[in-house]
């Protein structure tokens, strides 16, 4: 066994893991290799032709084979090719490792298994073939026992990718056959609307399987193959129609009631003909989701009430339901069962607290409950599925894939694929995943309004186009910058537009796949603030990123209030509060104990808050109603010489005078724009975010 520190990244060898302040990734072997010759060699120039000696004996290979290697390894150690912190690249000759290595163990440097790839000088390392002492006999037990019960490292590595299907339309949420000769997949038409589609992958025939279009969840294969179970939606929640200018109508309840059956159909029948689907299970006052399959007869799924989530078990021959597990004020996200590990698991959700991981042994019928490791880029998990026949469970996120292991460690496995793969499944015949894989496309743009009131906003500029997607758009106080977050270099970053030359450019180089949870422009426009993983950085125009060291963690900046004085949500024993945070001592002062969706300061200090969509007035830490704000279901709060701009839900622009008390309608939004991120004051000019397309097609996924 070979372990080994590089700063505070936790290298292991045998199990071929990387373990940083950002999670644990799994490499390939020959990329550990070359670290590992790297640290054997800290501070020594290591050529190309050694490593490829060393590494590749006996094959013949480029120099291009270490790059990828030395790429992957920045990218886990936190590390660029710009900034070479952590290996140094000699052009046209090699690499060296700059921080200095703390092995764990003093003779773990001259193990047998990787002597071989130091440069340096090594006395050989003879095997003693005596009898192992009793102290060898203990180590060797609880080695054994360790390999027995302890996870065996899963590689996940792509090998190939085929294309299953080429359509104009959305297709995702496959599922394989027991046999993995078939598939069964959504393909939409329109929005809420869909049908599912069964696909032969030797012959590449397809077959629709429902008769009626509906609103179908992931469809769900019983043990024998013979029937196929999904959520059935009842009625979809359509998108709003903005198009006509309207003032703000009062506040109504929404009157959609979210309503999703259980229901099935034979995929013998359904081969042959279309067939309607049988109802399982009626979802009257709740909701179900998620239906996955114990036996031929019994199937469990994720039921929805008004104030918990619960597993309920059904039985489709005798119609008998029980409730197998219940969380009050909690969601459960995601829900599947291994007949090989004859458990059920699925994941707990509840905001500003980690992931819980709770399975079901139906052996025993006790249930266990891990928290998950908190993972930048992984906040919620929607879809999971065991991994093969291992105690491992599968999910992804944008282009990685995790493995989670039932003690709750998660581990990252990057792939070489530009698109998201999205709700992968698992052949349960050969080392194969289905998945559906694509982008998400939104883009930024700005509109101006105009003073009149209650007229449209008209001549929208999309700027800074591209094929992924982009939100968050933030202009620079007093300058030509617009900020705003990308996925188009493959992971989340900071990019800037500059409005004057009309050109774009990557600011922030984060190396690991995490997720941007707001930016911020300071008071002069200098630099940004960025949030991610409850962090706070500092992010300067030049590129040069510094971590802002505060109390207890973030989840949202609102306000940069100038001299060092932060507006920011932090969370203290688990619950949200709004504090003031000094910047230069870090020391806080609380301003509002509660859960505040949007916040800031007008010029003359007061505070304003959005919670479920209702505008306050805080004063000394206690929320009032605002009454001429009281019909208005507000989204945005901006503030500029004292004065309130909101937008709502419905998309309209509004301007409020707290002095006054007066409200005026400024404009309705065209219904195409989905977010406003901001606003200027002085040119009239809003910034928001625009749904453009989805792109999704099926690909099969072949693992080394």
């Amino acid at each position: 066994m070979v372990e080994f520190y590089i700063g505070t990244a936790h290298v292991d060898m045998s199990r071929s893991q990387i373990t940083t302040d950002f999670g644990t990734f799994s490499l390939e072997p020959k990329v550990m290799q070359v670290l590992l010759m790297l640290a054997k060699n800290q501070g020594e120039v290591v050529t190309h032709d050694t490593i490829l000696r060393a590494v590749w004996p006996n094959t013949v290979t480029s120099a291009n084979a270490i790059q990828r290697c030395i790429g992957q390894l920045r990218k886990v150690l936190n590390d660029t090719a710009q900034s070479q912190l952590i290996i140094a690249t000699h052009p046209k000759i090699g690499y060296s490792l700059i921080p200095t290595v703390k092995w764990r163990c003093p003779d773990e440097k001259e193990s047998e298994e990787y002597g071989a790839l130091s440069i340096s000088n090594q006395r050989p390392v003879w095997v003693n073939n005596r009898l192992p002492s009793m102290g060898g006999v203990l180590f060797l037990t609880i080695a054994v026992l360790i390999a027995l019960f302890m996870p065996t490292s899963t590689e996940l590595t792509i090998k190939s990718l085929t294309p299953l299907t080429a359509t104009d339309h959305i297709e995702q949420k496959p599922s394989f056959s027991p046999n993995g000769q078939y598939i069964v997949f959504q393909r939409f038409i329109e929005n809420c609307k869909n049908q599912l589609w069964g696909k032969e992958l030797s012959t590449n025939v397809e077959y629709l399987l429902t008769k009626e279009v509906g609103n179908y969840g992931v469809p769900r294969w019983s043990p024998n193959g013979e029937r196929i179970v999904f959520t059935s939606a009842i009625q979809c929640n359509p998108a709003p129609d903005n198009t006509k200018v309207t003032k703000a109508l009062p506040k109504q309840k929404n009157e959609y009631q979210e309503c999703s059956e259980i229901r099935g159909i034979s995929f013998n029948l359904a081969k042959s003909s279309p067939q309607p689907s049988t109802l399982y299970h009626r979802c009257d006052l709740n909701t179900h989701s998620q239906p996955v399959w114990l036996t031929a007869e019994t199937i469990a799924f994720i039921t929805k009430q008004p104030q918990a989530t619960s597993i309920t078990h059904l039985n489709i021959r005798t119609n008998d339901t029980r409730q197998l597990h219940r969380v009050d004020n909690k969601t459960i996200s995601a829900l599947d069962y291994s007949s090989d590990q004859n458990k059920l698991a699925w994941v707990e959700y509840k905001q500003y607290l980690p992931l819980e991981l709770g399975i079901y042994d139906s052996n025993t019928q006790s249930i266990n409950k891990v928290t998950l490791d908190e993972y930048e880029s992984l906040s919620y998990i929607y879809h999971m599925r065991w991994l093969f026949n291992s105690p491992l469970l599968l999910v992804s996120k944008n282009n990685h894939l995790f493995t989670i292991a039932l003690s709750g460690k998660i581990s990252s496995h990057l792939q070489p694929a530009a698109d998201k793969i999205l709700y992968p499944a698992l052949n349960p015949i050969k080392k194969q995943l289905v998945a559906s894989m694509g982008n998400f496309d939104r883009d930024i743009g700005q509109t101006k309004w105009h003073t009149r009131p209650t007229q449209s906003l008209n001549a929208k500029t999309i700027f800074a186009r591209s094929n992924v997607d982009e939100f968050k758009a933030k202009k620079q106080p007093n300058g030509a910058l617009v900020a705003f977050i990308s996925s188009r270099s493959g992971n989340e970053q900071v990019w800037l537009y500059d409005t004057s030359q009309k050109k774009v450019i990557q600011l922030s180089h984060f190396t690991h796949a995490i997720n941007l949870t707001n930016i911020l422009w300071n008071a002069n426009g200098s630099a940004l603030f960025i949030l991610a993983h409850k962090r706070l950085y500092l992010l300067n125009l030049d590129g040069k990123l510094t971590t802002v060291h505060t109390p207890l963690p973030l989840v949202d900046i609102y306000q940069d209030r100038g001299h060092n004085q932060l507006l920011v949500k932090q969370l203290e024993d688990k619950t949200p509060t709004l504090v003031q945070l000094n910047l230069d001592n870090q020391q806080i002062h609380p301003v509002y104990s509660a859960d505040a969706d949007k916040a800031l300061f007008t010029q003359n200090g007061e505070l304003f808050i959005i919670e479920n969509q209702t505008i306050y007035n805080v004063i000394n830490a206690k929320r009032y109603e605002i009454t001429p704000l009281n019909e208005i279901e507000a989204s945005g709060l901006f503030t500029y010489q004292g004065q309130l701009y909101i937008t709502t839900s419905t998309n309209d622009l509004w301007l409020y005078h707290p002095r006054l008390e007066q409200l005026t309608h400024l404009a309705n939004l065209d219904s195409k724009i989905d977010n406003i991120s901001d606003i200027n004051v002085p040119d009239k000019t809003v910034y928001f975010s625009r749904f453009v397309n989805i792109k999704k097609e099926l690909m099969l996924l072949d693992l080394e």
